[in-house]
């Protein structure tokens, strides 16, 4: 998995906000399964975060032809580059695509 996934979701987290993001999870065997994790805060009636919410689905079959290569290029440049030239990999990509990250991850999805 690529950092500037988990830092996009908890960047997001942190704001108090909702985010869908393909996740690879690795079970006890070494093997791994995707899913697409839509992880949202719960807060206390002031505003405060006091817990958070995961669901995960099953990926979709279209953005199983997408992810994994992404996350592999983003692996990559991280790995040489650190987490800033991830980032910047992915900005240009969505540039590219002119999506958001949100419309991206949704688009992949249905």
């Amino acid at each position: 998995m690529p950092k500037i996934i988990f830092k996009y979701l908890w960047d997001r987290v942190k704001a108090k906000g909702e985010i869908f993001a393909y996740v690879k999870n690795m079970c006890k065997d070494g093997s791994f399964y995707w899913v697409l994790a839509n992880v949202t805060v719960t807060l206390d009636k002031n505003g405060n975060v006091i817990d958070l919410h995961s669901v995960r689905r099953k990926p979709s079959a279209k953005s199983m032809q997408v992810i994994p290569e992404l996350y592999k290029q983003l692996f990559a440049v991280e790995q040489s580059g650190g987490m800033e030239a991830s980032e910047k990999l992915l900005n240009t990509i969505l540039k590219e695509k002119g999506e958001s990250y949100d419309d991206f991850v949704f688009n992949l999805q249905h």
